[in-house]
């Protein structure tokens, strides 16, 4: 007699758990909605808080939306020096922000191995980073905020300049450089008063 299938979950199904655990509901209604058994439920989200501290996390991205949640700023940021490169965004189509993504690191010196990404549609087409361009890509662990917290802390930082109902339509190309030098040179208290730029520099003497 053969063993039963076990069918892995998706990563749209991983999105819908963090969603549904967001909104309050129980292990036994998620795994009724996705159609899973409650003990497959309940492994996921075990699983998924046991490997989250070890993945090779190197650079990550979000995206920052302006007014009337409209397409902003796409976020790159290197987490060892927080080094952090910004591109303005016309649209959050997949297509179009993986293009983004791509641009961003073919301009950094080294090669990228990994690139963690935020769950969000817009980074659906995730996978032509590892065919195209060798970026292995992971996502946040969909249950917590904990991996998020450097990438946050510069978000919180570059709010100072865009804020929440920032109409980026009205913001040129030339501002959002001039935030990502600003930002790139400030002195940061965590690292001893070094800038993300020297940090940055620092690690390139490395490779």
């Amino acid at each position: 007699m053969q063993g039963r299938k076990f069918k892995q979950i998706t990563q749209e199904e991983r999105i819908r758990i963090e969603v549904l655990l967001q909104q309050g509901s129980s292990y036994s209604k998620i795994a009724c909605l996705l159609k899973r058994s409650v003990s497959t439920i309940s492994r996921e989200i075990r699983r998924n808080s046991s490997v989250a501290g070890k993945r090779p996390v190197y650079y990550c991205a979000r995206i920052i939306l302006g007014k009337n949640r409209q397409p902003g700023l796409l976020v790159v940021l290197d987490r060892k020096s927080r080094k952090t490169w910004l591109r303005k965004l016309k649209t959050k189509e997949a297509g179009y922000v993986i293009d983004k993504i791509k641009d961003v690191c073919s301009k950094i010196t080294h090669r990228i191995k990994t690139i963690t990404l935020d769950n969000d549609q817009s980074f659906a087409q995730h996978y032509r980073l590892n065919k195209e361009s060798g970026i292995k890509t992971y996502f946040t662990h969909p249950y917590s905020s904990q991996e998020k917290g450097s990438v946050e802390n510069r978000i919180g930082i570059i709010r100072m300049f865009f804020g929440k109902k920032t109409d980026f339509t009205k913001v040129s190309r030339a501002k959002v450089k001039t935030v990502e030098n600003i930002i790139n040179n400030r002195a940061l208290k965590l690292f001893n008063y070094k800038t993300p730029n020297e940090l940055y520099e620092k690690k390139l003497c490395i490779y």
